[in-house]
């Protein structure tokens, strides 16, 4: 899985940079990556290196309908990591309820009939640790890369990215050169690859880290039912129990608290005149 993540993370930053050369924003990209090589290392892990090696990776180990379900807890982590990685958020009672329904409908989803054996259990935990990094890497692109196009972000971590992989593809992965693996491969970077990160870092941009995070609704529901119909895997009630509570869940904590009410000072007696 890591091989077909590398090559499609380098096929999708061609493709941008092929869109950047005819638009003349390459330039702008040398420029970011000669100032700032190491923040836009570390965008290119969370945004694409870690979320896609680690989900395509756990996704050996469990059914694709479940792998779809953990990873709409993006939106959860989002709103955990916002209480500490932004100071305007905080947390009221119904957030902290939502936070506790997200969490219990992913450990209903890991928990129960849906992840039973040890290599379904760390297959969870890895889609889980990518769709983490989901989040972490949503807050870091707003917090240190609002300035910057989406395009170029987009080219820059996706190469970065494929570099990043490439030992652990060379040494894990065998390439077939069959014609429909082929075609495969160029849907998915130009798709699944390129277009998503152009879309994530646009998105991010425009309503936020947090609300960019419900993206990951967009997923499950079809995914449930692509993998009971092309896959013949079966729709459990964990799974559709487990995404309806981490729907819920997310719903209430993505929620923003009512403010504190700033404290009126006591306003000074007046002494009668005499």
């Amino acid at each position: 899985p890591i091989l077909l993540v590398s090559l499609r993370l380098a096929l999708a930053a061609l493709v941008l940079a092929a869109v950047l050369q005819a638009g003349d924003g390459i330039g702008d990209a040398r420029r970011l990556l000669r100032e700032r090589p190491g923040a836009v290392l570390i965008l290119a892990v969370t945004v694409s290196a870690a979320p896609f090696g680690l989900i395509t990776s756990g996704q050996d180990y469990i059914p694709a309908g479940t792998t779809a379900v953990l990873i709409s807890s993006v939106p959860l982590w989002a709103a955990v990591l916002g209480i500490w990685m932004d100071r305007s958020h905080r947390v009221g009672a119904r957030q902290a309820v939502g936070l506790a329904l997200g969490f219990c409908g992913v450990a209903l989803v890991v928990g129960a009939e849906t992840v039973q054996t040890a290599q379904e259990l760390l297959g969870a935990g890895l889609v889980l640790l990518g769709a983490a990094a989901v989040a972490i890497g949503n807050f870091y692109s707003q917090s240190r890369f609002a300035a910057e196009p989406p395009m170029t972000r987009a080219t820059l971590t996706a190469a970065l990215a494929a570099i990043v992989l490439a030992p652990g593809a060379a040494a894990t992965g065998s390439v077939q050169l069959g014609l429909t693996p082929v075609v495969g491969l160029i849907g998915l970077a130009v798709g699944s690859t390129a277009l998503l990160l152009v879309l994530t870092f646009w998105l991010i941009d425009a309503v936020g880290p947090r609300r960019a995070a419900l993206s990951a609704y967009l997923a499950p529901a079809f995914a449930l039912l692509l993998s009971a119909i092309v896959l013949g895997e079966p729709i459990t009630v964990a799974a559709v129990g487990g995404l309806v509570l981490i729907v819920a869940g997310v719903v209430l904590a993505a929620r923003t608290a009512p403010a504190r009410p700033e404290p009126v000072a006591p306003s000074a007696a007046v002494s009668p005149r005499t």
